[in-house]
């Protein structure tokens, strides 16, 4: 066990910094504060960059499902035009008992 009081800012394995020590002995513990705040920083832009590619990436699927919708509906209403003008024509040359009248 390292010998001293609890440290949170001290990197592990290294003996905790005496206060009567000379003060440039040891590791520089705001350096080390500021190391890891920066790497907390660096973190949140990251995060945040991310989140904002992943709203973009949205947006343009969200455009692309809603075109497809589109697309969808428009088949579907020629596929019926289409139906119906096939039945004509098959009625137009089908006897009464092919269309099921007797």
């Amino acid at each position: 066990m390292a010998s001293g009081a609890y440290d949170p800012f001290r990197p592990k394995g290294q003996a905790s910094q005496d206060p009567s020590a000379p003060s440039g002995s040891g590791p520089d513990r705001f350096g080390v504060m500021k190391e890891e705040l920066n790497g907390a920083i660096r973190a949140a832009s990251h995060n945040i960059e991310s989140v904002r590619d992943r709203g973009e990436r949205l947006d343009n699927l969200q455009d692309k499902s809603a075109g497809l919708n589109a697309a969808a509906q428009d088949f579907h209403g020629r596929a019926g035009k289409v139906r119906r003008q096939m039945w004509w024509k098959v009625s137009r040359f089908a006897t009464p008992r092919e269309l099921g009248f007797a």
